[in-house]
């Protein structure tokens, strides 16, 4: 019995969903001419309590330096962009007890050329094994959206059902 229970943990287990982090971003010009932006993050998703920490990445060979705004809910460390080296800076920030509240912000200088800034690479830690729990990309955030004017055409089975229904009606006379 204790064999059976202990399986019956272990599938419990492994369907439990995977722990979730949605990072958006928004991104604006400060000073065209010098390569300067803003990205503003927005973070949501189902696993974010306390003693977890992101990381967000900025490697060397796409920004030269950043900076950020204090991020409410979040105790923040900036681990700076080594051109040295060159090594990956990072945007730490462990959640705190209390509730994250609000987007925040880091300006940096793009060196990256090409389109300009665009998404990033984040991992989500626990803070008491300092191992990774997940990694993912930060994403446009989408806040103009045009409306949706299309005609919602009829799904599969609605047409299938109204077809046999038909049928039937058709049968019976």
């Amino acid at each position: 019995m204790k064999r059976i229970t202990a399986i019956l943990f272990l599938f419990a287990a492994s369907i439990l969903p995977a722990a979730t982090l949605n990072i958006e971003y928004e991104v604006s010009v400060l000073n065209a001419p010098a390569n300067e932006f803003r990205y503003t993050y927005f973070v949501s998703g189902d696993l974010l309590p306390a003693d977890y920490f992101f990381e967000i990445l900025f490697p060397a060979a796409s920004y030269t330096s950043f900076t950020n705004e204090v991020a409410t809910g979040w105790d923040v460390i900036l681990i700076p962009i080594d051109p040295i080296l060159p090594s990956t800076g990072r945007y730490s920030a462990l959640s705190l007890p209390s509730t994250f509240a609000g987007p925040f912000s880091v300006d940096f200088v793009w060196a990256g050329g090409g389109n300009g800034p665009g998404s990033q690479t984040f991992e989500l830690y626990d803070d008491t094994s300092f191992t990774p729990q997940l990694t993912g990309t930060t994403t446009l955030r989408q806040t103009n959206q045009p409306p949706d004017n299309t005609i919602p055409e009829p799904s599969t089975i609605a047409i299938l059902a109204s077809g046999l229904t038909l049928l039937v009606t058709l049968k019976k006379r």
